[in-house]
């Protein structure tokens, strides 16, 4: 009985369509709402009527036909009113929409802020000829020119973004069950060190790469400074250092020191060990690095030669003339960044490429580099050249978000079997990997009518490349202990 009772009271008070012409009440929210006073009522027959001939009695006193005509109008207005007042509101969430577009769109690419009202204007300086055949251009360009772009909108805009970007990462990070870390320090172009603090955590069913905090480090870069503003990008997202299982620095001993790194120091605050991983990047570099001791001296006199060059602007302007008169290939010449490891490779190959035009302008300005006309340096430069392209590539390759530490190696793995090539290639004399050393040999009369030299520079050559394979195959240690494990979790995918 209890059960028909409910179902019987549920019944009655769904709302009926017959209420909208006697009573003029529509349903909204489960309830029926009144477009004569806008008030809601119980959906209830006795309710609807009870409120109606209380509230109404003038329109209730009417007879059938009246009444009917006074309700259906009401009820046309308050469709028309309420139709467009939605349609304000669905402009106006198109143009919020748009304005937070174009904003994002103006941070990622570093771009002023006033530049929002360049862009409104460029858009409405076209839009008359690209939609010069629509219908409706009118209606386009007056959407434009209501979008709010101006350089307070957009500096809002982008806070907007970036607190809900930081608070969704915080609220990520505060369920991560476990976190691996990234701790880089480095000095930028206005010599202020900078530490960056990259986390690696799992968001569901995807892990996730983020720079957590970028911390300036104001006095000293030892370990305990690190320690301590690592520890302060904790803090400021709520982070848990417990769950921190492992850690990936550059191998620096403010990172590493066995007494007073920074990693001595996370791990004595968080009471437990952690994995400790050497970046493949750095490695590469180190590795590098080494290889390009056995030249020693040649790209330092490139360095010398292109900062005589671009770092004077009036022989910056002269031979960037020069270059405009030959119709050389490139406009410029590029200068060496220490820090940027894909420089040295970019410099020493524009370089080579406007070599007979800087042979010319020393000469004009009356420089002395005798190294520009001795063949064994220019040999030296066309292999180093040649060489320093070739880690370029490799580290194209490690960059990047989201690679793993088994993708990583296996490009490490691939790497040294390049190597292996790269020397026969040498002892075989082909240089099929090495253009242009090959082209300075075949164009240079020192070395055309003499075998026995060709054989010592290939044999030279092949050495260098030969003591690179063994720094690699001795670098990269831990992560060839754990080879096997990283093979496991790549099948368990």
């Amino acid at each position: 009985m209890a059960t028909a009772k409910k179902a019987k009271t549920d019944s009655g008070r769904s709302f009926q369509e017959t209420w909208t012409e006697l009573f003029g009440v529509i349903e909204r929210g489960g309830k029926a709402f009144c477009v004569l006073c806008n008030e809601s009522v119980v959906c209830r027959t006795s309710s609807v009527k009870w409120h109606f001939d209380t509230n109404h009695e003038n329109v209730a006193k009417l007879d059938e036909a009246e009444r009917k005509e006074f309700l259906e109008g009401k009820l046309r207005s308050y469709h028309s009113q309420h139709l467009s007042f939605s349609n304000y509101l669905s402009r106006t969430n198109h143009l919020t929409a748009a304005s937070f577009q174009i904003s994002l769109c103006l941070a990622k690419h570093g771009k002023p802020l006033s530049d929002g009202e360049i862009i409104k204007t460029a858009m409405l300086s076209g839009s008359n000829s690209l939609f010069h055949d629509f219908p409706n251009k009118d209606k386009i360009l007056k959407r434009f020119s209501e979008m709010a772009i101006s350089r307070n909108t957009v500096k809002d805009r982008v806070q907007r973004m970036a607190t809900d970007v930081s608070q969704q990462l915080t609220t990520d990070l505060q369920k991560a069950a476990c976190y691996s870390i990234c701790v880089d320090e480095s000095t930028d172009v206005t010599d202020h060190a900078r530490l960056a603090v990259i986390l690696r955590y799992a968001a569901g069913d995807i892990m996730r790469e983020e720079l957590v905090k970028l911390v300036s480090l104001p006095k000293r870069t030892q370990g305990i400074d690190i320690h301590s503003a690592g520890m302060e990008a904790f803090v400021s997202h709520n982070i848990r250092p417990e769950k921190v299982v492992s850690i990936t620095s550059d191998g620096a001993p403010s990172m590493v020191g066995a007494t007073s790194g920074f990693i001595q120091f996370f791990v004595k605050e968080v009471k437990h060990p952690v994995i400790q991983f050497h970046c493949i990047i750095h490695q590469e570099a180190l590795c590098a690095r080494t290889a390009a001791k056995h030249l020693t001296g040649c790209p330092e006199r490139c360095h010398k030669m292109v900062n005589y060059i671009m770092a004077r602007a009036l022989n910056s302007r002269q031979f960037q003339t020069l270059l405009e008169e030959v119709q050389a290939q490139y406009n410029c010449l590029l200068m060496y960044n220490n820090v940027r490891w894909l420089s040295r490779g970019r410099v020493l190959e524009r370089f080579v490429a406007c070599l007979d035009e800087i042979r010319l302008f020393m000469n004009e300005k009356g420089q002395e580099f005798p190294q520009l006309t001795d063949m064994a340096w220019l040999t030296n430069l066309m292999f180093f050249t040649d060489f320093t392209a070739h880690f370029n590539v490799l580290n194209k390759q490690l960059q990047g978000v989201g690679k793993t530490a088994e993708r990583m190696f296996c490009d490490i793995k691939t790497f040294e079997r390049k190597l292996q090539v790269f020397e026969r290639d040498l002892e075989s004399g082909q240089l099929k990997y090495f253009p242009k050393l090959k082209m300075h040999l075949e164009n240079s009369t020192t070395f055309a009518d003499n075998p026995t030299s060709h054989q010592e520079i290939y044999k030279e050559f092949s050495s260098i490349v030969a003591a690179a394979k063994v720094n690699f195959s001795k670098g990269f240690l831990q992560l060839r202990k754990m080879e096997a494990t990283l093979s496991f979790l790549t099948l368990s995918r």
